[in-house]
């Protein structure tokens, strides 16, 4: 009975948190990037929880009966997958440890953090350029209480906005 009433959640799941798998298309640069999860990633927690609420919670969901895994197989629970999706998990965890730093170099307009950043999306575009565009769009990227996935999605917001830089970017989409 047990394992009866778990098929049945996993098949209610399926069609109540379906959704349309996309990635950002780089001939598209006027779309803004989005993950619809915050920094315990994708899951049931991030469809019950959100990506600004309590992400421990999120994350707690997301491990239990294995609900991420079933995600990620099927591209549903906000689980899409995508180049630059992955990039910017790389990168949420850069920006986690740096947030201060990133944060101060895009506001100078210069720095190793943006370099490093333009590493993580692969840019072969100079480090400057990249600098410049960043520190251009730094109140879109750095708004008011913004999440590291937030700032993250900002981040590249703004290199994909730019068609040089979004060309020049092999990680991204």
């Amino acid at each position: 009975m047990k394992k009866l009433i778990i098929a049945l959640l996993t098949v209610i799941s399926t069609f109540a948190f379906a959704q349309k798998k996309s990635s950002q298309p780089k001939d598209n640069p006027s779309e803004k990037f989005d993950r619809q999860y915050g920094i315990a990633g994708c899951g049931l927690g991030s469809v019950l929880i959100g990506k600004r609420g309590a992400q421990i919670f999120a994350s707690t969901t997301n491990g239990s009966w294995s609900n991420q895994m079933f995600g990620i197989s099927s591209g549903t629970l906000n689980c899409v997958d995508s180049p630059t999706a992955e990039v910017a998990s790389r990168m949420d965890q850069f920006i986690m440890v740096n947030r201060s730093r990133v944060q101060g170099d895009i506001a100078r307009g210069q720095g190793e953090s943006v370099a490093a950043i333009g590493q993580y999306m692969g840019c072969t575009a100079s480090s400057n350029k990249i600098a410049v565009t960043l520190k251009s769009s730094y109140t879109s990227i750095f708004t008011s209480g913004a999440t590291v996935t937030e700032v993250t999605d900002g981040i590249i917001t703004a290199i994909l906005a730019n068609p040089e830089l979004a060309k020049s970017c092999q990680h991204l989409g």
